[in-house]
């Protein structure tokens, strides 16, 4: 009922609350305001503050990095953007001599190195890049058929997952810089025996690696395509949990619904 119009520019900051809980702080991308003789719309879209990291280059003179975790070099990346880093866990070794890549955005880089020590990256919605892995948290409600499922839906899909992998990767040793012949003598397997035909698939690390590298590499490279493989979209009666508490990505929750024939422990995207 209000006269005046209500002023939401592009690029401002806003903040997403449901129920008083944060679950995005970053900027408006883009508005849509409509007025005709019966009604006045206003369509506002935005993504987390992390989006910057997501969209950008990477233009800093430190581009080689020796001997940093890969949190240490996330906190380089993310320094001009303003944004905070969250290392959940350890991680993991470091890595003895990795370059920034031109034309990489910051996210494609990070997510690379990610991949090689086996993390995921997220938002927390308060805008930090979070570091983490596949959680064990649970949600607090399970999701049932005939009682929270409003609807659901799956896509099953193994185009992408092959019965065996074979990461090949570069050492970083001076001895084999001069000897091609040696370059990419670090070889890992994995397999994935929900694939039943034989599938191989080959691929070369994103950077040198060593023999426990390669294998960390090519162990995330199955398990998450295996997961990708299988995908459910369920739709819920408001925002949150029977405590009161928002449904959170990288939380286990689960799923029983005759109709699509779950019924298991499944990670929220």
């Amino acid at each position: 009922g209000q006269h005046e119009p209500w002023i939401i520019r592009p690029n401002d900051r806003c903040t997403v609350l449901i129920n008083g809980h944060k679950l995005i702080t970053g900027y408006v991308d883009k508005l849509n305001p409509s007025v005709d003789s019966n009604s006045r719309k206003i369509g506002v879209s935005g993504r987390d503050k992390t989006a910057d990291f997501v969209d950008c280059s990477f233009e800093i003179n430190k581009k080689q990095f020796i001997g940093q975790t890969l949190d240490a070099i996330a906190k380089v990346l993310a320094k001009p953007f303003g944004l905070n880093v969250v290392m959940v866990g350890k991680p993991g070794d470091p890595f003895k001599d990795t370059k920034m890549q031109e034309g990489e955005t910051c996210f494609e880089s990070l997510d690379r190195l990610a991949k090689m020590r086996g993390f995921l990256l997220k938002t927390d919605g308060l805008g930090s890049i979070v570091i983490t892995r596949p959680s064990g948290k649970r949600a607090t409600t399970a999701l049932e058929q005939g009682k929270n499922i409003l609807s659901i839906s799956a896509n099953f899909d193994n185009s992408d997952r092959f019965s065996d992998y074979i990461v090949k990767a570069q050492t970083n040793n001076f001895a084999e810089e001069i000897d091609p012949s040696k370059a990419f003598q670090v070889r890992a397997t994995a397999k994935d025996k929900g694939v039943s035909r034989y599938r191989p698939m080959v691929f070369v690390a994103e950077q040198g690696a060593t023999q426990k590298e390669a294998q960390d590499r090519v162990n995330w490279e199955a398990t998450t395509r295996a997961a990708k493989a299988a995908k459910f979209q369920v739709t819920v009666q408001g925002w949150t949990q029977a405590d009161d508490s928002l449904w959170l990505p990288n939380q286990l929750v689960r799923v029983k619904s005759t109709w699509v024939g779950v019924n298991q422990d499944l990670l929220i995207t």
